[in-house]
């Protein structure tokens, strides 16, 4: 009898270390395994990109044969940058999307089948907003968001296998066929300059990030593309000196945007952020600010 407590004691404290030691390693590696990022999914021709040349995808090929590194991780996925510091690889959360056949086979019945209905139809619907998303930044803003090469649907034979390096400096071969992922242009954080450049009242840097933020978002409402992100710091890179969009998985389209007065709120919308900045340390700019989202509007309706 005195042996029972001694076995149940071991075996708490051997499950309690598991633990830690499980936390530890998850909050290092941030989380990454291979198997998170390979998909199980059916091919699904709403995710097929028809338009791509061989030309592209031989580009992309040669870009993805030298090394990646971790650079960092989101919601939606994790994020590699390129040996040459050029491109970011971007592959997605798979294991928050999936969800197992086992559990829509069994026999449950009153809340638990609700409840387990609503979990399966949770994932779904994140499995096709994120990449639904993706398929508009490729298709109808590739320019605007740095893309080069997406892939969503699994192939055969077609990609190589990349070598990552992970947060801990574990390295990884993954064969990219079997992968959802999205291969962009690296860009350089666009709105910590600008918050140093209100400080210290830069007018003519404040002036030229103000219009090419005003006319970006103008330009993205004309082509009838919403982004339903409210984040505003971090969704925003420069490339050679061009605005882009770096987060590519909130985009839906909604037509009404084309209305110049529907445009003009959300444009007041995403720039509450920068209004209230420049209210704060440049109030001069607010006068400049009103005047470049008036003629982005106007702009957009030509």
């Amino acid at each position: 009898m005195k042996r029972a407590p001694k076995i149940l004691i071991k075996t708490v404290l051997s499950l309690t270390a598991f633990f830690a030691v499980e936390r530890f390693c998850h909050e290092k590696t941030r989380g990454f395994r291979p198997g998170k990022i390979l998909s199980h999914f059916a091919n699904d021709p709403r995710y097929e990109i028809s338009s791509l040349s061989e030309e592209e995808i031989q580009n992309a090929n040669e870009i993805l044969k030298q090394r990646f590194y971790f650079l960092g991780d989101g919601g939606q996925g994790y994020s590699f940058t390129s040996e040459d510091g050029l491109y970011v690889l971007k592959f997605f959360k798979l294991h928050h999307m999936r969800t197992s056949k086992i559990l829509k086979q069994l026999p449950l019945f009153g809340i638990l089948r609700s409840a387990t209905d609503d979990f399966i139809e949770e994932r779904e619907m994140n499995h096709n907003k994120i990449f639904s998303s993706c398929m508009i930044a490729m298709q109808d803003f590739k320019e605007e968001t740095g893309m080069i090469f997406l892939h969503l649907n699994t192939t055969s034979y077609r990609h190589p296998i990349v070598s990552i390096t992970d947060a801990i400096g574990v390295n990884h071969n993954i064969e990219l066929d079997k992968a959802a992922f999205a291969l962009q242009k690296k860009a350089s954080v666009a709105f910590r300059d600008l918050h140093q450049a209100i400080n210290r009242k830069d007018e003519e840097v404040v002036k030229e990030a103000i219009s090419s933020f005003v006319s970006f978002l103008a330009k993205r409402c004309q082509k009838g593309i919403q982004d339903l992100d409210s984040g505003f710091k971090r969704n925003y890179g420069i490339v050679n000196g061009e605005l882009i969009e770096i987060d590519v998985g909130s985009f839906t389209k909604n037509a009404s945007l084309q209305d110049p007065k529907i445009m003009k709120k959300e444009i007041l919308k995403k720039t509450e952020g920068l209004r209230k900045g420049l209210v704060a340390h440049y109030p001069e700019m607010i006068l400049f600010f009103e005047q470049s989202l008036e003629t982005a509007i106007s702009s957009s309706s030509e």
